[in-house]
């Protein structure tokens, strides 16, 4: 195998040896005795794992075969080379998702107690971020829904177009294309009102985010899941632990 994304310690393979210093891999009949002999028409198979670096620039790398045997009866002659294939692997590029709540540190005015109170509105930013790994991938669309509590403000900032439901509570941002090693981010404006049964419990804010895209380099549908979000900010940011436990009026 060859290319810029192999590494040594990424490679398995079944019953043969990987050569680390010529970065060859090789079966022989000491590991597979099934290589003793072939008779006509029968096959052998030889597998190996490669598990891509995702951090280079290319989704792609090349194994070079090379078969060498000798013929039954012939025990005495060289092994002449009887077959060469040459392969290009293409991967997929890695989609990620992430999703982050945030209060009075954004674009938007948010108003209202933190921690949250009981029959009390307080506004909260989310940032929701799409990113793509090694190839860029494109008609990328984030799907996600509001729980019953929490409330759609109509106020976003960023890259794409977000599209809401009022009756499903349900949103969708259309990401678009999203460049290899890049992202895209959005921010969302809501507001959350939680009632007496909600007192000392943390309250979601988002439902689980689903991500979908397709792989330019490979053509091949791409999706991945991020949880649900909930209204605990970030004690980086300068918040006190439990600022999203919901308290008495």
């Amino acid at each position: 195998p060859s290319g810029n994304i192999i590494r040594d310690d990424r490679i398995k393979i079944d019953s043969g040896f990987y050569e680390s210093s010529s970065k060859k891999i090789n079966w022989e009949i000491s590991g597979m005795s099934s290589l003793q002999e072939v008779p006509p028409g029968e096959k052998r198979d030889f597998k190996l794992n490669i598990k891509p670096d995702e951090n280079q620039a290319t989704g792609a790398f090349n194994v070079s075969v090379k078969v060498f045997a000798r013929r039954v009866g012939e025990a005495n002659a060289s092994e002449e080379l009887i077959g060469t294939a040459l392969a290009e692997a293409k991967y997929s590029s890695v989609i990620k998702v992430s999703a982050e709540a945030g209060h009075q540190s954004s674009p938007f005015s948010d108003e209202g107690p933190i921690p949250p109170v009981a029959g009390k509105e307080t506004d909260y930013t989310i940032t929701l971020e799409a990113s793509a790994g090694v190839n860029d991938v494109t008609g990328a669309v984030l799907t996600t829904s509001l729980p019953q509590y929490v409330t759609w403000l109509n106020e976003t900032e960023g890259e794409g177009k977000v599209e809401y439901n009022p009756v499903s509570k349900q949103l969708k941002w259309n990401i678009g294309e999203i460049k290899a090693k890049n992202s895209k981010q959005i921010k969302l404006h809501v507001s959350l009102l939680p009632s007496v049964t909600h007192i000392d419990r943390t309250l979601t804010l988002l439902e689980g985010q689903d991500l979908r895209a397709t792989d330019r380099f490979t053509d091949v549908v791409l999706q991945t899941k991020n949880e649900m979000l909930n209204n605990e900010l970030s004690e980086e940011l300068g918040f006190n632990h439990g600022n999203g436990i919901v308290q008495d009026e």
